[in-house]
């Protein structure tokens, strides 16, 4: 399977393959499945737009940018400091949902705002987008 689509700001290019669905593990009624995506359509899509929309709900704006310094580092920057650590999801997970004191970019504390869902996918969705970066 594959879907054809064309770049934000392009021309549809005829049969442009953006990205492909490789059935990875059959058995019985269980398919566990693959997805790739061309690299200048990743992070364009409705798991991205939906941890954007978390973050502008939650007022994350308001304090971080993806890689601008405002009053707390970007979130680019967090992603580069988690990179390789086991622990990564479950540091961003704990910082984002129980309001710990942060330190800002001018040197002053505050606590750190809880994220404005209960819902875990949610949450998961939102530290695994920031960690893509």
């Amino acid at each position: 399977m594959a879907w054809v689509v064309p770049a934000p700001g392009r021309t549809p290019v005829p049969d442009e393959i953006v990205a492909w669905c490789l059935s990875e593990y059959n058995t019985g009624d269980r398919c566990e499945v693959g997805i790739e995506t061309v690299a200048e359509h990743r992070r364009k899509g409705l798991g991205t737009a939906a941890a954007q929309a978390l973050a502008k709900k939650s007022d994350c704006l308001k304090c971080h940018a993806v890689d601008k310094v405002k009053d707390a580092k970007p979130w680019r920057e967090v992603a580069k400091e988690l990179k390789g650590k086991p622990d990564a999801q479950e540091r961003l997970t704990k910082h984002i949902t129980t309001g710990p004191k942060v330190k800002l970019e001018d040197g002053s504390e505050e606590v750190h705002p809880i994220i404005k869902t209960k819902n875990a996918d949610e949450i998961r969705n939102l530290v695994d987008w920031i960690l893509s970066l």
